[in-house]
């Protein structure tokens, strides 16, 4: 009964058959964006973004009729932009991709007041939330062909229309710089710079970029190591995740035994893998967690605050919270940076310092109530934050009240 009542509900919340004939022949009809370049050395590229359109039209798909299958495995494969060049007269000289439809372009003189600068502004901030043009504008190149799954054959034009790299490989990326390009062609992977020049070249490994776009990750199996733009090992392939690298210049690293650590540029891990999670620096230490107690290590690894805590977070204005729970409570106190017991251990509940002040709670929540209410999506999406439960005081460093 219950699968009964899903699959109708299902049934009634998607399109009628009539209306996905309808949706997909108007997705083969979709009117590409068009882009008005500025002539450049007497040659003018126009981009009619049939891509970025597709997407649009997926993207608002999903909101208007979700569906359990994405809609962009009901459109099928994603139309391939067109690229026009013309020169000042306004006659073709270069095109590549087919225009689908009939589109009206505008003449050299009307462009001109709507045509924009190669820039890229656009993709590099598309790369960050996700927008569909940084998928055909690979700075400082354009991605032509058509991207039909394993079946792609794709290149890079300059601005100019010049085949910078042939129209032959399945998939084409970079960072956002423009700095460093992945090309894959079947299990072959090609590491290029900025001037496509080839650094690298594998078939043993998959590179990706990493989460670092200055780095690319090369995957062995369910580890992965780091190498640099000209293909150098950084970080060799040892670990199930790395992290970027921070402010001084280490990157945190989980091996196979979820153990983490940290590395620096050189490869070498400075921090052991021994840890079971991390806070984060401040203050030059960072709290750590070792067979289940807590303590904080400076950026050399060594231990700086014993692993006697069970809460220990990170230092704001020379102070960090710390707790040790007794007969199944908490206690919550402050340390200084040499682990000095500044303020006693004796609340149920604490914030950090910000301006010399800090809250803490005084009265001892029972086994049925909560420290804090919990928040809901719903709560969040309207902005409201429930009120903390309990009766809390501000002190000073010294740990007196203030008020």
């Amino acid at each position: 009964m219950k699968t009964f009542a899903l699959i109708l509900t299902l049934l009634i919340s998607l399109p009628s058959f009539a209306q996905f004939d309808k949706i997909a022949k108007n997705n083969k009809e979709i009117d590409p964006i068009v882009h008005y370049f500025k002539f450049h050395n007497g040659v003018q590229m126009i981009e009619l973004d049939y891509l970025s359109a597709y997407h649009d039209n997926v993207n608002s798909l999903e909101q208007s009729h979700p569906r359990a299958l994405p809609w962009s495995a009901v459109l099928g494969t994603p139309p391939e932009n067109v690229y026009i060049f013309r020169n000042e007269a306004g006659i073709r000289v270069k095109q590549y991709g087919k225009i689908k439809g009939k589109v009206k372009l505008l003449s050299v003189k009307k462009s001109e007041k709507v045509a924009t600068h190669h820039n890229h502004f656009t993709s590099r901030i598309g790369a960050s939330y996700g927008f569909s043009q940084i998928r055909t504008r690979l700075f400082p190149y354009y991605l032509i062909g058509e991207q039909n799954n394993d079946k792609n054959k794709l290149g890079l034009i300059d601005s100019l229309g010049k085949v910078v790299l042939d129209q032959k490989y399945d998939e084409i990326f970079s960072n956002f710089n423009g700095s460093i390009f992945i090309a894959q062609k079947g299990k072959t992977y090609e590491l290029r710079d900025r001037e496509l020049s080839l650094k690298y070249s594998t078939s043993k490994y998959v590179l990706r970029l990493a989460e670092d776009q200055n780095f690319v990750r090369f995957d062995k199996g369910d580890v992965y190591g780091l190498k640099d733009g000209e293909g150098k090992t950084i970080i060799p392939a040892k670990y199930t995740i790395i992290w970027p690298f921070n402010q001084h210049g280490l990157a945190k690293v989980r091996n196979e035994q979820h153990l983490e650590g940290f590395v620096d540029k050189k490869g070498k891990e400075v921090i052991e893998c021994k840890y079971q999670n991390f806070g984060k620096f401040t203050e030059g230490l960072i709290g750590a967690r070792l067979n289940d107690k807590r303590g904080f290590i400076d950026t050399e690894g060594k231990t700086v605050i014993p692993f006697i805590y069970d809460h220990a977070f990170w230092f704001a204005e020379g102070l960090t919270r710390v707790s040790k729970k007794h007969n199944g409570t908490y206690y919550f106190g402050y340390i200084d940076k040499q682990g000095n017991e500044v303020i006693p251990l004796k609340y149920a509940n604490a914030t950090d310092f910000k301006e010399g002040i800090a809250e803490v709670r005084i009265d001892f929540p029972n086994e049925h109530t909560r420290a804090r209410p919990a928040v809901t999506s719903e709560d969040l999406r309207k902005g409201m934050i429930p009120k903390r439960e309990g009766v809390w005081i501000k002190i000073d460093k010294t740990g007196a009240e203030v008020k």
